[in-house]
């Protein structure tokens, strides 16, 4: 008889944790994917043909990873 009720209980847990699983997966929305700290800068004293090195942060604020893509031809 006691085996029956454990049975049950770890049943309703897995039930009960799945549920739970699945509210966090589909029921929450995301934050904006990412955000760039200072993304609009000024480059001056720059010659035709000098590469430059620009440091730009991100931030990922979502529960799932982002890709970035390349850059706008400048």
């Amino acid at each position: 008889m006691r085996t029956g009720l454990w049975s049950i209980g770890l049943i309703l847990c897995g039930l009960g944790l799945l549920a739970v699983a699945a509210w966090q997966y589909f029921g929450l929305e995301d934050d904006p994917g990412l955000t760039v700290d200072e993304p609009e800068r000024e480059i001056s004293g720059c010659l035709v043909g000098q590469t430059k090195v620009i440091t730009f942060t991100f931030h990922n604020r979502a529960r799932h990873p982002v890709q970035i893509v390349g850059l706008a031809p400048c």
